[in-house]
């Protein structure tokens, strides 16, 4: 392993991707309840982590049904682009752009 993995947070649309129906759809990164280790894994804080929290206090902290956790491990990043572009709907857009050391994912609906 020559770098390092990194942890990021994203939000998918809500009207165009429901978050159960993206994890699952996923086939490099797991899904999982508490973050860390090697491999790439993702989580909904909104079940997770915050689910004991009503939806308007989620909201007020910043945590919506449609925001993920991704803790990338060492997996290639070209599949880790390639598996989230898959597990997005038809409708939906990836757009990535590498700054500094830093990977920025943003999902869009067309």
């Amino acid at each position: 392993m020559k770098k390092f993995g990194a942890m990021l947070s994203f939000e998918l649309d809500d009207l165009k991707n429901e978050t159960n129906s993206f994890l699952s759809r996923l086939q490099h990164i797991h899904t999982a309840v508490s973050l860390g280790g090697v491999e790439t894994i993702i989580c909904s804080p909104a079940q997770t982590s915050h689910v004991k929290l009503s939806v308007n206090e989620r909201k007020r902290v910043g945590i919506s049904n449609a925001l993920l956790r991704l803790s990338v491990g060492i997996v290639h990043v070209d599949d880790l682009i390639a598996d989230i572009e898959q597990a997005l709907t038809d409708n939906s857009i990836l757009i990535y752009h590498y700054q500094g050391s830093c990977w920025m994912f943003i999902a869009l609906a067309s």
